[in-house]
Order: structure tokens, then C-alpha cells, then sequence
């Protein structure tokens, strides 16, 4: 039994569109035929190096970026997002973890090449598209073991006559996400687990050759992967927003004429800070997609007014899920506010399925909160070298057959079926000996504030447990912290109640654009010590 691969796709795209753009970067554009016929050159490359089933991609959101996943696919193999941006030691580890023998770097990696090939334990190939000879830091030492495969030498290979089918287990990417001890941890993703996605996103947006899709996320972050595959499966044209313009794309929108959007939630509020979001703002757009993070119904709301003639999509799923597994599609005509003013995160995919469990692993009573595991032909192959990891969160159920993924996230399904989020199980805090859910915290101060970019974070911890809340507020409350601290106290159990109400400039966000808890603990934290220390 075999699959089509990941480049299947993109490849029948190419056959029926040819001539039509399937990449656009700052104004150059490179056709399905153009971008296909550089993917397969390069992948005649990593057969004469023997490159091995996985690939890592030392790049940005650049041309040979895109160049080297296609080519990795292409070839029946899978490959390895290595974020230029991220610390050095964290891609020496990743490397060394994968056991990559070839990476394609762009030059935007180029300073981080020196460690990432230290955390090797074999020579690596290093494919080097954008150059034409030896680069002067390719003398240093640390390259003396590994080897450079240059641009003619990439064009003078064969070029690879694409895979048409793999075993069902072959990876299409690891996506490294932070483990609970500190290591990065890899989640395997199939070829058909990625299939599958791409097949029922392209169906349910009806994505065809006159549409333009966005791609704001970075390799490493697995929103990326429905920027790219359920495009190319449509036969449209993935336009990479610029590095600058990911916070503020309003002017990209408008120019590119995006007609399909997906981003973080928070990319909403950051959008509304800055006045973008006027009523018809974005008339191109015609379908809209969230996910990563719990979308507010207030940024909803604003969205779809910014974007008149676009369906509205929030998505929910782990990277273990392949990117997403459920959908809930915003009613133009608004809902009540009874969701916590947190938009639902919906049904399952077709063909996925469900369940909500409690501490025995068996389904909870109708309306009950549980934790969320899903099944199907998205869940991914486990976790990269960790069984036991993998064992504990890809299980069987009682009653039910198949494999399961813990979600570790709870969810509350109503009369409806439909599944409402309600925070991790792991994350919850615990104030007083209470066991609390921030996001509960953040619907009522974002009430009572007037403001829709809200967070609230545990402080002070001592010995596991909080002794109580603050929350932070970006700009200028419609009210004074009294006023907020007033109404929490009418909505919430005083445990619950925020000791502080904190005005920022901005919540801030993560590399990935989601709100970035920890690093308003590391406020706190820093001026905790400035406080201490000795005058």
C-alpha cells in the first residue's frame, strides 16, 4: 500500500496551469512550470549526494526555500525547517537530533552555519543555490569535514523525475515544537497525514488559479503548512508577505491582491491598533482562516467587517493534528456573546473524529468539559525518536478503535456537537490553591476595559502556586484599573479577581504572532528585581 506524495499536488497544478504563478516574492514571480522545473533540478542534486529521507532547510521565506521543500518532497523525501532566526544552539540540536545529512541553505543562514554543522556527528552536504563559487566563510575550519554543492553544479545534475508514491509512514517534515524539558521535540508528519489536509482545506475553500494566498508564517511554525500545500493543491499563486509587513500587512493586502488570508489571531488586534481595520478595508479577500490561538469574538467581528465579501474561518488543531482538524465558520449576521467572547473552534474535519475524555480515558457526559483527542487520517506518525512520548499521547481509548492523540487541551461540546475551547490542562494555573483558567480572566477584563488585546498571567508564583493575577491591558482603558478591578469583582470569584490592572503599549507577541504570556512574566520578573536589589 503506497500514497501520492506531498508534491502530488503541486505537481498536477503544474500540468493543468503551466504558465500560472505559483509563487510571488516582492514583485518576482516564478510560474508552476518555472518553480517545478527548479525543484526537480535540485532534486537530481540530492541524489548524487545522497542525501537521505529527511532534509533541512536553512531559509527564510525566500525562493530557495520554497525551492528546497519542493525538491525534499518531489524526491519521496521529507524535510526540516531550520529558522534562521532562531538561537544557534537550539538548530545545532535540531540537526544533530534529525541526523541530516543535507541542507539547503539560503544566505540568510549563512551566519548561523558554523554551529548549526557543529551539532552534526557525520559530514553534512550543504546545497548553496544562490552561489556560484566557494563563499569566503566556507574556508573557516569548522566546514573542513562537510562539503558545498554550488549552483552550476546544482544545474548540471540530472534532474530528479518526481516520486509518485512513498509508503504511508514516510515523513513530509519534522516540526520541531519546545518540550517540557527543555529539548526541542519533533513531531512527524506524514506525507499522507499532509495530503489529507491539503485535499479537504483546498475543498472547503474552493481554491482555484485566480486565487492569491498568503504566506506570513515561518517554516518552523506549521501555520506555514496550510499557506502552502492547499494553495498549490488549487492551482493559486502563494504570495510571501514581506518580513516587514508581517505585523502591518494592510498595504500588502490591498496591493497584492490577496484573495485568500490566513494569520494568527493576534494579528487582528495589532491590525485594529493601528486603525487598519475600517469597514470594507480589504474587498479582495473572499476567505479568511485563524488558528494558533483562541480568535476573540470582538476580532471577529472587526475582521469581517474589514473584509465584506469573505467567509470567515477559525481553526483549531496541534501540530500532532497536522495543522488543524476542526473549523468553525463565523455567521455573518454575528452571535450572541455567550462563548466566553471566544469564538468556537467548531466541528472535526470529514473522515477525523473526536472525543472528549475524562481522568479514566472514557467520554463525558453530554455538555461536560474533557480533554480532546482526536482520530484520523491527520495524526501524525508521533514524536521524532521518543517513544515513550509517543506512546503516552498516540494511544487507544476504551471502547473506540484506532490511534488517538491527547490533546492535552480541554473543550466543552454543546447541544449542537459543536466544540468550545477552554484552555490547556496543563497550563492551568493554580491562585490560592484554586485552579484557574486565564482565559476566563481575559473575556472580563477585555468586558470591562473597552479593549480587545488582553492577557493575564499567574504572579507571584511561590512553590507551584499563585497567591493572585495580573492582568495587562494594551493602551488606554475606556476606564480607570478601579473600575475594571470593580466589574472583575462582580463577574468573579474573588481568587480570580486581578490584583493589578497593568497598561502596555502592546501586548507583546512570539516569533509565530501569538500572545507571549511568558514574556510579561519576564516583565514582572525584572522589575521584581530592580525592587530588591540594594540601593
Amino acid at each position: 500500500m503506497t500514497t501520492p506524495t506531498l508534491f502530488d499536488g503541486f505537481r498536477r497544478s503544474a500540468e493543468r496551469y503551466p504558465t500560472r504563478p505559483a509563487l510571488e516574492i516582492q514583485g518576482e514571480v516564478w510560474s508552476y512550470e518555472a518553480l517545478g522545473r527548479d525543484a526537480l533540478s535540485l532534486g537530481g542534486a540530492f541524489a548524487t549526494a545522497g542525501a537521505g529521507d529527511l532534509v533541512g532547510i536553512l531559509a527564510a521565506r525566500t525562493h530557495t526555500a520554497y525551492r528546497g521543500v519542493l525538491a525534499a518532497l518531489a524526491t519521496g523525501r521529507g524535510y526540516v525547517p531550520l529558522n534562521p532566526k532562531h538561537p544557534e544552539e537550539r538548530l545545532a540540536r535540531v540537526v544533530a537530533v534529525s541526523g541530516l545529512r543535507t541542507i539547503v541553505a539560503g544566505r540568510e543562514g549563512y551566519p548561523r552555519l558554523a554551529t548549526v554543522l557543529a551539532g552534526a556527528t557525520d559530514p553534512i552536504t550543504v546545497m548553496l543555490p544562490d552561489e556560484v563559487g566557494i563563499p569566503e566563510f566556507w574556508g573557516a575550519a569548522e566546514f573542513a569535514r562537510h562539503r558545498a554543492v554550488l549552483a552550476p553544479e546544482i544545474a548540471a545534475a540530472t534532474p530528479a523525475t518526481p516520486v509518485e508514491a512513498v509508503a504511508p509512514g514516510t515523513l513530509a517534515y519534522l516540526m520541531f515544537t519546545s518540550g517540557s524539558t527543555g529539548e526541542p521535540k519533533g513531531v512527524a508528519v506524514t506525507h499522507a497525514n499532509v495530503r489529507a489536509y491539503a485535499r479537504t482545506v483546498a475543498d472547503l475553500l474552493e481554491i482555484g488559479p485566480e486565487d492569491r494566498a498568503s504566506q506570513m508564517s515561518d517554516l518552523s511554525f506549521d501555520w506555514s503548512v496550510h499557506d502552502l500545500y492547499p494553495c498549490w493543491e488549487g492551482g493559486a499563486c502563494l504570495c510571501v508577505v514581506p518580513e516587514k509587513a508581517r505585523f502591518a500587512p494592510a498595504s500588502f493586502i490591498r496591493q497584492s491582491q490577496v484573495t485568500l488570508w490566513a494569520a494568527v489571531p493576534s494579528s487582528v488586534g495589532m491590525m485594529k491598533s493601528m486603525r487598519f481595520l475600517k469597514p470594507g478595508a480589504f474587498p479582495t479577500i473572499r476567505a479568511s482562516v485563524f488558528c494558533g490561538e483562541p480568535l476573540p469574538v470582538a476580532y471577529a467581528a472587526a475582521w469581517q467587517e474589514a473584509t465584506p465579501n469573505a467567509i470567515l474561518e477559525n481553526f483549531y488543531g496541534p501540530t500532532e493534528t497536522t495543522v488543524a482538524i476542526t473549523r468553525f465558520r463565523w455567521p455573518r449576521e454575528g452571535f450572541g456573546d455567550d462563548t466566553g467572547g471566544v469564538v468556537p473552534i467548531g466541528w472535526t474535519f470529514p473522515n477525523q473524529r473526536h472525543r472528549l475524555v475524562g481522568p479514566d480515558d472514557r467520554a463525558v457526559e453530554p455538555g461536560q468539559p474533557g480533554e480532546l483527542c482526536f482520530a484520523g487520517d491527520q495524526i501524525a506518525a508521533g514524536y521524532w525518536r521518543r517513544p515513550e512520548e509517543s506512546t503516552a499521547r498516540f494511544c487507544r481509548l476504551p471502547d473506540t478503535d484506532g490511534t488517538w492523540y491527547r490533546t492535552g487541551d480541554l473543550a466543552r461540546e454543546d447541544e449542537r456537537g459543536c466544540l468550545h475551547f477552554l484552555g490547556r490542562i496543563d497550563e492551568q494555573v493554580k491562585v490560592r490553591g484554586f485552579r484557574v483558567e486565564l482565559q476566563e480572566i481575559d473575556h472580563v477584563v477585555r468586558a470591562a476595559a473597552g479593549i480587545d488585546q488582553v492577557a493575564s498571567v499567574a504572579w507571584p508564583v511561590r512553590n507551584g502556586s499563585a497567591d493572585g493575577v495580573v492582568a495587562f491591558v494594551a493602551g488606554t482603558p475606556a476606564t480607570g484599573p478601579d473600575s475594571i478591578l470593580a466589574h472583575c469583582r462582580t463577574r468573579l470569584p474573588d481568587y480570580m479577581v486581578p490584583s493589578q490592572i497593568r497598561s502596555v503599549p502592546e501586548i507583546p507577541l512570539t516569533a509565530n504572532g501569538k500572545t507571549d504570556r511568558r514574556g510579561l512574566i519576564t516583565l514582572l520578573e525584572q522589575e521584581d528585581a530592580r525592587c530588591r536589589k540594594p540601593s
